[in-house]
């Protein structure tokens, strides 16, 4: 624990810099709520072209995964509350756009450009 203070700022500066980058592209982007500081653990994106952005993030040795590939409701361990698919379309079609961009605090700043450049391209190629 003595290095967690320094290990959300990181996270923090990597997320402004995706941010910075990111916003006003087709990808929806993590937000802030005024008076909270998110730390960032992962940074969660959403793009209708999810899986073919994420496949050529892979060729592109770009390492990044999907880290809530199914809503919690629909999850075998959560059957006793007795909801099922199809109870919460948005939460259920979001989780088939969502994925997360490299984020831990040692993500050296160019592996965070080159991540950033690559999914630009992409962006352009899947947005017409």
């Amino acid at each position: 624990m003595p290095y967690i203070d320094q290990w959300i700022d990181r996270r923090r500066e990597i997320a402004e810099t995706y941010k910075k980058n990111l916003s006003g592209t087709a990808l929806d982007l993590p937000k802030e709520a005024p008076g909270n500081r998110h730390g960032y653990y992962i940074y969660v994106v959403a793009h209708p072209e999810r899986d073919k952005i994420m496949q050529e993030l892979v060729e592109n040795d770009i390492h990044l995964n999907i880290s809530y590939p199914w809503p919690i409701h629909i999850m075998e361990g959560y059957q006793c509350v007795g909801w099922k698919e199809g109870d919460l379309p948005v939460t259920e079609k979001r989780a088939k756009t969502i994925f997360s961009l490299p984020m831990y605090p040692t993500l050296s700043d160019e592996k965070i450009s080159i991540t950033i450049e690559v999914l630009m391209k992409l962006l352009k190629k899947y947005n017409g």
